[in-house]
């Protein structure tokens, strides 16, 4: 069924613990917001319900969000880990870095509760406890910034393996002229932390 006219009309959405969460809204690019707990259907402000959203006045636009039992909210140049606390605040927002953001957002994914993406110097990783970690330095960062094309915040995409734990980042060559295409894919394996790397053509 449809939601009451207040939901929020974001371009992402996740679930954290027992909330639905959006971020990026047209007017609030800056917004994150929660309907009530154990209830989509219920949006408005309220401690009864513990409805709720948060305004970021810095860090930038709202990239892209992941959710389990804590949330994560990417910005453009900084991250946030939503932690629970209950009424009267309902989620605290810890910064886990004011100097890194995410530069793609659609590198954004998550495989076996921790997330991955690109930053604006690389690929990194971010652990249950919130520890963030780089992942491509001295190995693949260098030739992906070079080699990618980011005019389009759109030219990569992130996807786990669900059978294996790799973790695929297709994306769009700046030599690429094949449109809308990506054309070569870096692949990261969290098990044995090593990279490898596949030319195909992706839509």
């Amino acid at each position: 069924a449809n939601l009451a006219s207040d939901a929020p009309k974001a371009k992402f959405f996740t679930v954290v613990r027992d909330f639905v969460v959006t971020g990026f809204q047209s007017s609030y690019p800056f917004r994150v917001q929660l309907s009530g707990i154990n209830n989509e259907t219920t949006w408005a402000a309220s401690g009864t319900t513990q409805a709720d959203f948060q305004d970021i006045p810095d860090g930038g636009n709202i990239q892209g969000v992941t959710g389990g039992e804590f949330g994560l909210v990417f910005q453009a140049r900084a991250i946030r880990r939503m932690v629970y606390t209950g009424p009267p605040n309902i989620f605290e927002f810890q910064r886990i870095s004011d100097s890194k953001g995410v530069m793609m957002r659609h590198s954004i994914c998550k495989q076996a509760g921790v997330t991955y993406f690109m930053s604006n110097d690389g690929f990194y990783k971010i652990d249950n406890s919130g520890q963030l970690s780089p992942i491509g330095a001295n190995r693949v960062n260098q030739t992906v910034l070079a080699d990618l094309n980011a005019e389009s915040n759109r030219n990569m995409l992130g996807v786990p393996d669900p059978f294996n734990p790799r973790i695929f980042f297709f994306y769009k060559s700046a030599s690429n002229n094949l449109g809308n295409l990506m054309d070569k894919v870096v692949i990261y394996d969290w098990a044995l932390d090593r990279w490898s790397y596949a030319e195909m053509h992706v839509a």
